[in-house]
């Protein structure tokens, strides 16, 4: 696969992660306790546009990061962090706001705890900053965390639409990753969505928040293979490119899909919880690399992109 430029936006943080399930589930922590867990606690760079950039460029493709980080020692190692992955980046630093830190624990139920800093320097990155630094003058896909679109109020807003509109003007495609699980009490569809940010050619999602933005209702019972297939064909009848994923028990699974006529799937064991942090995007990175390979294939010029 040619290397291909990808527009990274989305949350970078610290991440303080326990990566091991604590032995007692939330349900079972009374409200009078003060339980202590004596465990082990990592400290990693993280954040969903580190995420999904740092396996996009393991997976062959020229990421490219933009974001704010804080003037401390946490924003050093965020971008030290981007170098390490081979991620090319332009990164703001803020003076008022400090990096984002996010806590990340799991309980004896693999029921993920996330806490996270209200106000960081993610929610200052500035149009300013996005009209002076250079973007891929050729055609890509820009990958945005729905994590960017939570405030209309901050900065980060108008820098994200700033890069929208410059990255189409290059003929990029957006693909938005439907984060965090609450997205529909932000927008109330994909038309509120489009009147916001513009086209929307691409969606990724977990199942169950997937179909409840789209109101296409739960799948009934467990989630399954069938549901996912089901809710692909849904979403390919709104955009052209879709990635739906879920996990139950011990088994995550991911359905890619285009209009072309491409079908990428994946069936993995559920990693452990340390592990676990970032999974999805690994994912969907190996989905966006295998639509990317696609869409150079003499098959998919003869069906038209459809992207």
């Amino acid at each position: 696969m040619r290397a291909t430029p990808l527009l990274v936006l989305g949350d970078l943080c610290i991440d303080t992660v326990v990566p091991d399930r604590l032995p007692r589930s939330w349900g079972e922590l009374g409200v009078s306790e003060e339980p202590v867990f004596r465990v082990p606690i990592d400290e990693r760079v993280g954040g969903s546009a580190f995420q999904f950039a740092r396996h996009a460029a393991a997976a062959g493709a020229q990421p490219l990061v933009v974001g704010c980080v804080g003037k401390d020692l946490a924003g050093d190692s965020v971008i030290a962090a981007l170098d390490r992955a081979g991620c090319c980046s332009h990164i703001q630093r803020a003076e008022v706001a400090p990096t984002a830190r996010t806590v990340v624990t799991f309980d004896a139920h693999g029921t993920r705890l996330l806490i996270t800093t209200e106000r960081s320097a993610n929610d200052l990155l500035s149009e300013d900053f996005v009209r002076s630094i250079a973007l891929p003058s050729q055609a890509c896909l820009v990958w945005v965390a729905g994590h960017c679109l939570r405030d209309q109020a901050v900065p980060r807003w108008g820098a994200v639409a700033e890069a929208l509109g410059r990255a189409r003007e290059a003929g990029a495609r957006v693909v938005v990753d439907v984060v965090p699980h609450d997205f529909h009490r932000l927008f109330t569809g994909l038309d509120d969505l489009r009147s916001q940010i513009g086209p929307v050619d691409g969606i990724a999602a977990e199942l169950a928040s997937l179909r409840r933005w789209l109101g296409i209702g739960s799948a009934h019972g467990a989630p399954s293979a069938q549901a996912l297939a089901d809710t692909v064909s849904a979403t390919l009848d709104l955009v052209p490119f879709t990635i739906v994923r879920y996990h139950h028990g011990t088994t995550y699974r991911q359905l890619a899909g285009a209009r072309t006529g491409f079908r990428a799937a994946e069936v993995r064991t559920v990693p452990d919880a340390g592990a676990f942090v970032g999974f999805g995007d690994f994912l969907a990175s190996l989905a966006v690399r295998d639509y990317l390979e696609h869409l150079q294939s003499p098959a998919a010029h003869a069906e038209g992109t459809g992207f």
